[in-house]
């Protein structure tokens, strides 16, 4: 469960029954002591993981908290819209994912012109030491911060020299020849290498969004498909490659199903239709309109293409469908 709270913290109530993980939309009052990392930690990949797991392991060590620090929105949103990147996790889902690590707290930082004009102490002092009793600070060896981004990690370890903590440097986690970043996991996304991306998040990449009513093509080719709208923060995401897929949907009861996804326009009943992201359940029987679906993208199975005719389309629907099989009769 993870709790949303204002600036008050009691270390007591913390400390009483089932650990649950505390947002901070302001500072944290009374000193909090803490062990903590900074950064947006988008798609929490086996990089970021390797962060909060040190973060998380020191905090026990010394008897304080593990804590990110982190901005919303992301700081490229403010400082250059153009250049900022699409999403990887909403923000219910990197909450969710951080408080599954065992992280203690979280403190959002509301990035904005005046934040980002912070020299890099300033954001230390101002954010950071008037907020927290930091006990240690572990960061990504990538990590810059303060306006410009002039402030990096050595400029952190002599400002822990002067103030009296610890600053570690995690150095970075790399698949094969590459390091693992978010750029790269976008970019895997982007191009419908969702299997790569996957691997790199130790979990497949997801959308969300309710059904809606479609125009029923689906069903009268007898493959019956759900019509998924995206929500509008799954709408700030990453997109897929138009293609078709084979994935895992679950209902919002916690049911799961696999099923194949088709994103894209259709061609073969018209060129110029807005993309959109139709799914077909495999075993199932049943009105899905208005339900909220979140669909787990697991292998790309083909391009979209432009048939014929409906009959064509059928047959490569039927050997799309064996195909999701086969994949899921593998990994079961």
């Amino acid at each position: 469960m993870v709790l949303y709270v204002a600036g008050s913290f009691n270390l007591a109530s913390f400390c009483q029954g089932k650990v649950t993980m505390r947002v901070f939309s302001k500072p944290p009052q009374n000193g909090m002591p803490a062990v903590l990392t900074l950064g947006s930690f988008d798609g929490l990949h086996v990089g970021h993981r390797r962060v909060i797991e040190r973060v998380i392991e020191r905090a026990q060590a010394l008897g304080a908290h593990s804590m990110l620090v982190t901005f919303v929105p992301h700081p490229l949103a403010v400082v250059d819209p153009a250049r900022a990147p699409k999403l990887i996790l909403n923000h219910q889902e990197k909450f969710r994912r951080l408080e599954s690590l065992g992280l203690d707290a979280v403190y959002e930082i509301q990035f904005n012109r005046a934040v980002s004009m912070l020299s890099p102490r300033e954001f230390v002092q101002d954010l950071i030491l008037s907020a927290l009793e930091v006990r240690e600070v572990i960061i990504g060896y990538d990590h810059h911060f303060g306006h410009g981004r002039a402030g990096s990690a050595r400029s952190f370890a002599e400002f822990g020299e002067e103030r009296g903590f610890r600053v570690e440097v995690i150095p970075p986690v790399r698949d094969g020849d590459a390091i693992v970043s978010c750029t790269r996991i976008r970019a895997a996304i982007s191009a419908g290498h969702v299997e790569e991306a996957a691997a790199l998040l130790e979990k497949p990449f997801a959308l969300s969004g309710v059904v809606d009513r479609g125009d029923g093509r689906g069903k009268s080719l007898g493959f019956p498909t759900a019509n998924i709208s995206l929500t509008v923060a799954e709408r700030l995401k990453v997109q897929p490659r138009p293609g078709v897929y084979a994935v895992c949907v679950e209902t919002s009861a916690g049911q799961v199903y696999s099923g194949m996804l088709n994103y894209g326009e259709r061609p073969t009943f018209g060129v110029g239709n807005t993309p959109r992201f139709e799914v077909h359940l495999l075993d199932f029987n049943g009105n899905l309109y208005g339900e909220h679906l979140t669909v787990a993208f697991h292998k790309r199975i083909r391009d979209e293409e432009r048939f014929d005719d409906a009959d064509a389309l059928r047959a490569q629907l039927e050997l799309d469908r064996k195909a999701c099989r086969t994949i899921f009769c593998r990994a079961s």
